[in-house]
């Protein structure tokens, strides 16, 4: 299984609405890349640190599944220029992203 993590830092400058991230980007990601492969979306949202006081390094984390590496490619590859266009409704940071195999 290949995963696709993308990480949305928390810094004191960033911002990030949660509720148009929920009931419009996740459906949108959802309609594009299911077809093209993607078996499932997690998305986790940060509560904090094992430090006291320390804020979570990153507001919201998701995580694309896919089967395999070429649908990922195919999906990605047609629909990821036009989900991170939509990225500018829901926040103002550059998200981090990761292409992982999972063991």
């Amino acid at each position: 299984m290949i995963s696709v993590s993308i990480f949305y830092p928390n810094t004191e400058e960033s911002r990030f609405n949660l509720d148009y991230y929920v009931t419009q980007h996740v459906p949108m990601v959802e309609k594009l890349l299911k077809p093209m492969g993607m078996d499932r979306l997690v998305v986790e949202q940060a509560m904090g640190t094992p430090m006291p006081n320390e804020p979570a390094p990153y507001s919201v984390i998701e995580h694309l599944l896919f089967n395999n590496l070429e649908e990922m490619e195919m999906g990605m590859g047609h629909y990821g220029p036009d989900l991170m266009k939509d990225a500018p409704n829901f926040t103002n940071v550059k998200p981090v992203v990761q292409i992982s195999k999972r063991l």
